[in-house]
């Protein structure tokens, strides 16, 4: 009998551990590139920070897509994706960190695809969230993706009807004073709190010292 209760108080001590440690793990982070982008490459520099700050790789999830798809397709693929994550992890949320048009396709899966039960945060850097202008040169009969992104579009107009940021779910956009593509009146969204982290291009916002820091402060536990 004495033996058989050493045995359960080592099992329980165990299962108190795992637990812990499960406890101790961080929200899954999911990064999503924009147009004509790659993931990996894009956040390359936010990654590794992430990963200084303390979470861990497997919790840092860089997915890549067809950008020349419809968003309303891109989201549906990042809804499976998602699934995979919170399965593969054990996780019941993630955090999802988009970049300019990527900030569509997640909106709309967060909005209209169920995501609110599964997105604890929802960080938005230099998004085309009102449209981009430069869409409207853009061949739309080539690339679907251009379409969403004009003002006015079928996407837009979903994504920004009466609840443009539904709850649970937390939002928080970065804006940047010198992203010709994205200015801050793009980006903005009703009732989302805006962070200017200063000048940086569009395409290098994912890399800037300020907006890095700004993505872990909001991220952080």
């Amino acid at each position: 009998m004495r033996r058989l209760m050493s045995v359960l108080v080592a099992v329980l001590a165990a299962a108190s551990v795992t637990g812990s440690a499960q406890a101790a793990g961080r929200t899954p982070v999911v990064f999503v590139h924009g147009f004509s982008g790659g993931s990996s490459v894009l956040f390359a520099e936010m990654i590794d920070k992430f990963k200084a700050a303390g979470w861990a790789d497997r919790e840092l999830i860089r997915w890549d897509y067809d950008w020349k798809q419809s968003n309303f397709t891109t989201a549906n693929q990042l809804k499976g994706k998602i699934d995979q994550v919170l399965s593969a992890t054990g996780a019941t949320k993630v955090d999802i960190v988009a970049h300019s048009m990527g900030s569509l396709s997640t909106r709309h899966y967060v909005k209209a695809l169920g995501g609110t039960a599964k997105t604890k945060r929802w960080l938005s850097i230099g998004g085309v969230n009102q449209g981009a202008e430069v869409a409207k040169l853009c061949p739309g009969f080539l690339f679907d993706s251009c379409a969403d992104m004009k003002p006015g579009s079928k996407m837009l107009k979903a994504l920004n009807d009466s609840t443009p940021a539904p709850a649970p779910t937390k939002y928080q956009t970065l804006s940047s004073s010198c992203d010709l593509m994205a200015p801050e009146s793009k980006v903005k969204i009703p009732g989302v709190p805006n962070v200017n982290v200063g000048c940086y291009e569009h395409i290098y916002m994912p890399k800037g010292d300020r907006v890095i820091t700004e993505a872990i402060k909001y991220l952080r536990p």
